[in-house]
């Protein structure tokens, strides 16, 4: 079984949440948070800005921010849920200046020689599990020397005691390794709302006993046989609450995906 990053946050939020969206799959209404929307939009426009930094090419920022709007227009759906304080404009404004931020920060690019945009990668644990993930821009800044970069579009900075304790680039970090033995790896973070950046490194034992973690946890997540809910404030924006057994007492506790069928 593949896992990732997103899928262990999501079992330790809640497990019942973690069958819905990869075991069961139920059929239910799109939802969408529209702070993710902004998000995903910028990713997209910044993987095309490298894709074509990547090949040379050098882009005006009127063309940037026409393949934000093209994005932004093309996937906003019913489904996403606005914000009380500010409507959908406003959000597409904070992404615009996140996006103009970074462009003026990082072309001309002079960071290294660009090696993946949206780069996948993955490496096993076991013979029956693996880790997968996504970096948003991997840079080779010398012989065998790699930064992993990272966009978080309007999450606030880090301390640097966060970013050091972070599992996420970490388990990149270990995929790029598998990779590049011997690798020199750097994490870097860019948090675009606020302008700020972050840097951190990890030591050969914080990545094995990383692994070791990993290793644990995917073996439990694989021996669960009953999905517990945990209920809290992310329930109101999580798309399986209509079908969740602590929202709805007609649900099973446990559920088989013929109960979806019928």
């Amino acid at each position: 079984m593949r896992f990732s990053y997103s899928k262990l946050q999501c079992f330790r939020a809640c497990p019942k949440q973690f069958e819905f969206r990869y075991l069961l799959k139920p059929p239910v209404p799109s939802q969408e948070p529209i702070q993710q929307f902004v998000g995903k939009t910028v990713h997209e426009t910044l993987e095309s800005l490298f894709l074509n930094v990547w090949d040379g090419k050098s882009l005006q920022w009127a063309e940037v921010v026409s393949f934000y709007e093209q994005q932004w227009n093309a996937g906003f759906h019913e489904g996403i849920q606005t914000d009380s304080s500010r409507n959908s404009e406003a959000f597409f404004q904070q992404g615009r200046s996140c996006l103009e931020y970074f462009f003026s920060k990082a072309l001309p690019f002079r960071w290294g020689k660009i090696r993946g945009v949206e780069q996948r990668i993955y490496f096993p644990l076991t013979e029956s599990a693996g880790m997968q993930g996504v970096i948003d821009l991997l840079v080779e800044t010398g012989p065998n020397r790699f930064e992993i970069h990272d966009y978080k579009t309007l999450q606030a900075p880090r301390t640097q005691e966060e970013l050091d304790a972070d599992e996420q680039l970490a388990i990149y970090q270990i995929g790029i390794e598998s990779l590049f033995p011997g690798a020199e790896v750097t994490l870097v973070w860019h948090f675009l709302a606020a302008q700020a950046d972050g840097r951190s490194s990890r030591t050969r034992e914080q990545l094995d006993s990383l692994r070791r973690r990993l290793v644990e946890e995917t073996a439990l997540i694989r021996k669960t046989a009953i999905f517990s809910a945990q209920k809290g404030p992310a329930c109101e924006c999580c798309s399986y609450k209509p079908v969740c057994p602590a929202w709805n007492p007609n649900v099973p506790r446990q559920l088989t995906l013929s109960a979806f069928e019928e």
